[in-house]
């Protein structure tokens, strides 16, 4: 078990920053703090799938996670995000209500609309899509590039993310 997860529950990478061991951080059924990088708090810059599974998770993406040289590449995947938007009527699902934090970039730093959308990528699934998003910097230059897999189909909105 990880440093971090030990001290503070936090799902991380492994150390090895190769995406054949570094490409998937799963948590499990209950509320888990999936976080980007090794399990030391070492950067990884490289692709990283981030898998929730049940429950309302929060997933941390760092800015030393991200780099210049990939800013326009997708190098962090959300593969499960519930409760994008609220559900229903625009409520909030108290048992699968995901949350990203977005900590450590410059101030100003917010999120682009959606860059592309790709529906149906899941076997079964009628409503769930994948959108892929800009980290824009206090400039509009871009700062990371990551997807999010919406469980309901809906995009993120303001009660969704926030940036520390």
């Amino acid at each position: 078990m990880s440093e971090l997860r030990e001290k503070y529950g936090v799902i991380v990478g492994t150390t090895d920053n190769t995406p054949k061991d570094a490409s998937t951080v799963s948590g499990d059924a209950g509320k888990n703090r999936i976080q980007t990088g090794g399990e030391h708090g070492e950067s990884i810059t490289s692709y990283q799938r981030l898998f929730g599974g049940d429950g309302s998770d929060t997933f941390n993406l760092r800015a030393k996670d991200f780099s210049a040289e990939t800013a326009n590449t997708t190098t962090k995947y959300i593969a499960d995000f519930y409760g994008a938007a609220g559900t229903g009527p625009d409520k909030w699902n108290q048992t699968s209500n995901d949350f990203i934090q977005f900590t450590g970039f410059e101030k100003g730093a917010h999120l682009s609309g959606v860059i592309r959308s790709v529906e149906g990528t899941v076997p079964d699934s009628t409503t769930d899509v994948i959108y892929q998003y800009h980290i824009l910097g206090a400039e509009n230059q871009v700062l990371g590039t990551f997807n999010v897999q919406s469980i309901n189909g809906k995009t993120l909105g303001q009660g969704d993310y926030a940036f520390y």
